[in-house]
């Protein structure tokens, strides 16, 4: 649980996808979307911890988990809008 305490969501997180962002090109979605099901596995394996501890949960533990689940959503929400816009947007696409 202190590891999600301390998960800035992953899709946020400096790293290649700023730097892909400096150098004017998008980060490759393959590596957004790993960097996704990564975060979601983590959430997933703390959910498990919470479920494993019932019916004595702790709930400080249930909250932190449920900030985390939905910054997540958020966050994987905009990176899809954002995408989607990228690609809705590029060059030498046809209408």
């Amino acid at each position: 649980m202190n590891r999600l305490k301390e998960l800035g969501s992953l899709l946020n997180e400096t790293g290649r996808e700023n730097t892909a962002a400096r150098s004017g090109r998008e980060a490759v979605p393959a590596a957004v979307m790993k960097r996704a099901h990564l975060e979601k596995l983590q959430l997933c394996a703390a959910l498990e911890k919470i479920a494993d501890t019932l019916p004595r949960v702790d709930p400080l533990a249930c909250l932190t988990l449920a900030n985390a689940i939905v910054r997540f959503c958020a966050t994987a929400t905009n990176t899809k809008n954002r995408l989607s816009s990228c690609l809705r947007d590029r060059p030498g696409r046809q209408s």
